[in-house]
């Protein structure tokens, strides 16, 4: 509860105040958890990767056989029904 008592004047002067820059405020504000999903998705797709990932190699090393494309397919890394 005692954050919003500080987030909710803070959106009051946003939004008054910046009207022209509104917008950029607003991005400039959400850039830092925009950019950390961004790099934790890059960070998991090269992990993952078919040709180069260093997990993929590492469960062909244990494992062997052939390379998992899937879950770069999205056929089968999908949760929705078909």
């Amino acid at each position: 509860m005692p954050q919003h008592l500080v987030a909710i004047p803070l959106a009051v002067f946003i939004h008054t105040s910046f009207s022209r820059s509104r917008d950029a405020v607003i991005g400039a504000y959400f850039l830092p958890y925009i950019t950390s999903t961004v790099a934790i998705a890059i960070m998991f797709s090269s992990l993952f990767s078919t040709d180069y990932g260093l997990i993929n190699q590492a469960l062909l090393a244990v494992f062997g056989g052939e390379p998992s494309t899937g879950w770069a397919s999205p056929r089968t890394s999908s949760r929705r029904s078909r």
